[in-house]
């Protein structure tokens, strides 16, 4: 089936270790895309785990080949291993046969390897797209930016998830100064929950 996933769909998977072989967050508004991948990057492997079976690599000095070779290595210790490729938009993938690499990896992705790859700011290669969006073992997730019009709402969703309530005014105060950086909103909450 093809997977395409929500923000909040995923969360809840993921509390229920729940995870597939390959994530792809991509778009333009890179907040969802940082919350998503830190979460595995916090949650999946135990402590002990992460010391032999995480890897955090960053598209501009990556290669797919190495990308794809760590995915098919076995874990050293428990049952899964984590790779997060941060910044996948900055890696080479136009060459045809760096494409290729990856793309017949996600055809048939190792079961004991979660790889997460994140891909700000634009879409990705239509090649992978479809790839992971055909692909039982991937989940495809794309983070857009959002319009002023439905910011307050986000704005008083975020607050209400974190315990606290905020008034439609101050909602819209926030939009203003902040417009629609969600991360910067996000921080500035933050900061109002600690001084309250």
């Amino acid at each position: 089936p093809a997977m395409t996933s929500t923000y909040f769909q995923l969360i809840k998977d993921f509390h229920k270790k729940v995870f597939a072989n390959i994530y792809l967050f991509y778009g333009e508004e890179p907040f969802y895309i940082d919350e998503l991948s830190d979460y595995l990057t916090e949650n999946v492997l135990t402590a002990v785990e992460k010391e032999f079976n995480l890897a955090v690599l960053y598209g501009r000095d990556s290669a797919a080949a190495s990308v794809v070779n760590y995915c098919k290595q076995f874990p050293m210790v428990g049952e899964k291993q984590l790779l997060v490729l941060r910044e996948a938009q900055d890696m080479e993938l136009k060459k045809e046969e760096n494409l290729n690499i990856l793309l017949s990896y996600i055809n048939h992705p190792q079961p004991s390897s979660i790889l997460v790859i994140c891909y700000k700011y634009k879409a990705p290669p239509a090649k992978l797209l479809k790839a992971i969006v055909g692909s039982a073992q991937a989940i495809a997730l794309e983070s857009k930016k959002k319009y002023d019009s439905e910011m307050p709402v986000w704005i008083s969703t975020q607050v209400k998830n974190s315990g606290y309530s905020i008034s439609e005014k101050a909602a819209h105060m926030l939009v203003e100064f902040l417009g629609t950086n969600l991360e910067k909103i996000n921080n500035e909450l933050g900061k109002l929950y600690i001084n309250h």
